[in-house]
């Protein structure tokens, strides 16, 4: 079956007139040019068919990458930019916290401190310990146990916030801060007779 529609040129502005012959051909008239007939040379059908199929096309495009979408996975390697990339995970990602442990030691375990004497404990390298418990008992209520510091184990120094005081039943406890390289305990017996002095030390890691 034929038909005549009508079409506006591009360029001159004259109208064109467009008919599908019985034979399905599609002819253009081109009135600029004395109503000539162009007939192109295929049927609707294969018209339609190129247009809404796959079109193969050439040449230069801006911008020169085009965004796609690719189903499946695509194996990528190179260098990226961050070095390390977001991801997403399905699932449940377990995690774990490390263990914490107590190191505890008996730096003085009941000795006796004669009248006027000094006892000291060996000096403890406390490098990787921030924090540290101190604790025991001396029989010498009111008693004080000093708390010196060195950076080279070879000069110490008494801190004057770290004092450790005995309480009325002999006991003391005492948590401090270590911001240096080695420590001592240091108790001197001014009581007027001899007294028993356990100290130990604990922290943890």
């Amino acid at each position: 079956m034929s038909g005549l529609s009508q079409l506006v040129g591009s360029t001159s502005g004259v109208a064109y007139l467009a008919e599908v012959s019985a034979s399905g051909k599609l002819q253009v008239v081109d009135s600029a040019s004395s109503a000539l007939l162009t007939t192109i040379d295929a049927d609707s059908n294969a018209i339609k068919n190129a247009v809404e199929g796959t079109l193969n096309v050439a040449g230069a495009f801006y911008p020169a990458t085009q965004p796609v979408s690719i189903a499946g996975s695509v194996a990528t390697t190179g260098t990226f930019f961050q070095a390390t990339q977001p991801v997403s995970i399905a699932g449940v990602v377990s995690v774990s916290a490390p263990a914490i442990s107590a190191t505890s030691a008996v730096q003085k375990n009941a000795v006796a401190v004669a009248d006027g004497n000094t006892e000291s404990t060996t000096a403890l390298d406390v490098d990787t310990v921030r924090r540290m418990a101190v604790f025991g008992n001396l029989n010498d209520a009111g008693g004080q146990i000093k708390v010196e510091v060195s950076r080279d184990n070879v000069t110490y120094f008494e801190s004057e916030e770290a004092v450790i005081y005995v309480n009325s039943t002999g006991d003391f406890y005492k948590t401090i801060e270590l911001d240096v390289r080695y420590v001592i305990f240091t108790y001197t017996n001014n009581s007027g007779s001899s007294k028993t002095l356990t100290l130990n030390t604990s922290y943890k890691a």
